[in-house]
């Protein structure tokens, strides 16, 4: 059963589908190819992981999502002259689709893999057609991967992001970075799958780490893209959300019981007395920030 896979990954989009082909070996040496007509009688295919990637009654395999954790799958063809044919370490790790679309990570393997102390995430903008504005977010656990307004670890500007020149920012916070045009990039020339560049970020807890890419904006020169561009995109929410760079795996900390320790010993240095600590002005029952409200009101108080 030959999957003619590369690096042993089932590389297509979602929704999509890649061809295999079974082969029939006689007694005599001779080989036949099962024609596709032919295979649900005479073959039963099965997938370890069938959330992952499904086959099809002919042996084509359909990627539902991108591979998680750290396991491999299984594809197995049983004949019916009881011969099998098994496949392993096998990935998922879909294409983007067209229009607009994200991806993460390494094309083909396991898409992202934790370094010492660090997560490194290669991140590529996919347009169709030359693209005018974009905004998009990348999402990760605030607790896993350290990120804030102030420091979020290394940022790698890839070649697209350097043709779009200072007409791109780049804006991190807690658990999330936004990648936006501040003003039309078209002059640039730039379709197809972009290289925006590489985020290292260092890693602050254990657990489940999930990475999701989500689009706020994509307007290229032939028009608005939104969440019904295609199948591939998902709303959770208020937020839309691409299929394609999705992806989880467990990360490991061994140096956080340090981090926290010195976190905390620098933290209580800082502390201010209860009695001094300034408070913002409130008119809510948020004693703790301030609120839109309490904006309003100083607003209609200065006019």
């Amino acid at each position: 059963w030959a999957l003619g896979l590369t690096f042993s990954t089932v590389h297509t989009r979602y929704g999509g589908s890649h061809s295999t082909t079974p082969r029939l070996t006689y007694a005599s040496g001779y080989v036949e190819t099962v024609s596709s007509s032919d295979r649900p009688a005479l073959i039963s295919f099965t997938s370890s992981d069938v959330s992952t990637v499904t086959i099809t009654p002919t042996g084509e395999l359909q990627p539902e999502r991108n591979s998680v954790g750290l396991d491999t799958l299984s594809l197995k063809a049983a004949f019916c002259d009881e011969q099998e044919a098994e496949h392993t370490g096998i990935y998922a790790n879909l294409e983007p689709s067209a229009p607009a679309d994200y991806d993460l990570g390494n094309k083909y393997g396991r898409m992202v893999v934790p370094e010492s102390g660090k997560v490194c995430i290669p991140l590529r903008l996919y347009s169709q057609h030359t693209v005018r504005f974009f905004q998009f977010v990348l999402r990760f656990n605030a607790d896993i991967l350290d990120c804030s307004t102030t420091s979020c670890g290394s940022w790698t500007a890839g070649r697209a992001w350097k043709a779009f020149g200072k007409s791109v920012v780049f804006s991190p916070d807690s658990g999330q970075v936004d990648f936006t045009s501040v003003a039309s990039v078209q002059s640039a020339g730039q379709a197809g799958l972009l290289e925006m560049g590489t985020l290292c970020l260092d890693v602050i807890g254990s657990g489940e780490l999930q990475l999701q890419m989500q689009l706020k904006v994509h307007r290229d020169v032939h028009g608005e893209r939104s969440c019904s561009s295609g199948t591939y995109l998902y709303e959770d929410g208020s937020r839309c959300y691409s299929h394609t760079p999705e992806t989880s795996f467990p990360v490991s900390c061994s140096s956080c019981s340090r981090r926290l320790k010195q976190t905390a010993l620098t933290r209580s240095a800082r502390r201010l007395d209860s009695s001094t600590r300034p408070v913002p002005m409130n008119i809510d029952s948020n004693a703790k920030q301030m609120t839109m409200a309490d904006c309003m009101l100083l607003t209609q108080q200065q006019q």
